[in-house]
């Protein structure tokens, strides 16, 4: 769906964020496949809402209504009093005047945004910034501190509450079910990464927990078409 440029700078920003990473504890001494995924889709997000989609999904009734409007705005739908007239007293105007109007039909249905696919409301509901945001940050955190925990958690925190707002104020999302599906998806991807949840001994005995939870909820979501 992105481009061949958007393909090419995502692959250098990846190796850029490996490079990066190297010397920094992951757990299990291991680079999180979450951590290098978000980045991606962070970098592909950014490309496809700024030059290619609005950010908020668009569903089959939104098309629908957008279409209703936008007819009922040309008169289409609702002729005035002197289209009728024409319309009763000249035949080959009455001819002209339904090309017309079949061709402003046809104009508005492709200047209309098609509903989205799979791909792009998955990408849409991932507020991959946010997730970006918090795993260039968490690294810097100092794991000898003894309020290490709290600041886990503090970060967690305002990932989770900064989600809405940056959706809603900067991407122009008001659809309160998309809020919902992207802030929840932020806390489970970093639930993923670690984050405050490391320090819980149940954590570290439940791993996969933290890998399949994730994973069903981000492949489950796109199939999810948020309204209004």
């Amino acid at each position: 769906m992105c481009g061949k440029k958007s393909r090419v700078f995502s692959k250098v920003w990846v190796a850029w964020i490996l490079l990066s990473a190297k010397g920094i504890k992951y757990r299990e001494n291991t680079v999180k496949l979450a951590d290098i995924l978000c980045v991606t889709l962070s970098l592909t997000t950014s490309n496809l809402t700024k030059n290619l989609m609005p950010r908020t999904v668009i569903t089959p009734k939104d098309v629908a209504k957008t279409l209703t409007e936008s007819l009922a705005g040309s008169k289409i739908l609702n002729p005035g009093a002197e289209e009728l007239k024409a319309s009763q007293t000249d035949a080959p105007q009455t001819s002209q005047t339904l090309m017309l109007t079949a061709d402003k039909v046809k104009a508005l249905q492709t200047d209309t945004p098609k509903p989205d696919d799979y791909l792009s409301r998955l990408i849409k509901y991932i507020p991959t910034e946010i997730i970006a945001l918090f795993v260039f940050i968490h690294p810097s955190l100092p794991e000898k501190d003894p309020d290490i925990q709290t600041y886990n958690w503090i970060l967690f925190a305002f990932c989770v509450v900064v989600t809405p707002l940056y959706l809603w104020r900067l991407q122009k999302v008001t659809k309160v079910g998309q809020l919902a599906i992207s802030t929840l998806a932020c806390a489970l991807w970093i639930f993923a990464t670690g984050g405050p949840f490391a320090y819980w001994d149940w954590y570290k005995s439940h791993l996969f927990v933290a890998t399949v939870v994730p994973a069903l909820y981000t492949f489950l979501i796109p199939l999810v078409q948020a309204e209004s």
